[in-house]
């Protein structure tokens, strides 16, 4: 299978996170009992970042995608806190406002 037939979707939200969801085609069901685990969902970046979910199909996976992406979109710091830490790193640079 192609790499690119392997990927169910990839996202980059604002904010710099980018969110991956893949067919791994090997089972990822390391513990207990239940289908494959053969779709995985990471975060990528920002306040989320390593964050993972695992799903038995494609059509969990997509859903799973989804969530993450919004998860992301809930997570990102607002723009005032932006603005915030942009001017809080140009004072420690030694720049002015």
């Amino acid at each position: 299978m192609g790499v690119e037939k392997r990927v169910v979707a990839k996202t980059d939200v604002a904010g710099g996170s980018r969110v991956s969801t893949v067919f791994l085609g090997v089972d990822h069901r390391h513990f207990g009992g239940g289908p494959p685990l053969l779709f995985e969902t990471m975060i990528f970046g920002g306040p989320l970042d390593l964050s993972c979910w695992r799903y038995a199909s494609w059509d969990d996976a997509e859903v799973g995608h989804a969530m993450a992406v919004k998860a992301c979109l809930r997570r990102r710091p607002s723009s005032r806190a932006r603005s915030a830490n942009s001017i809080r790193d140009r004072a420690a640079h030694g720049e002015k406002k």
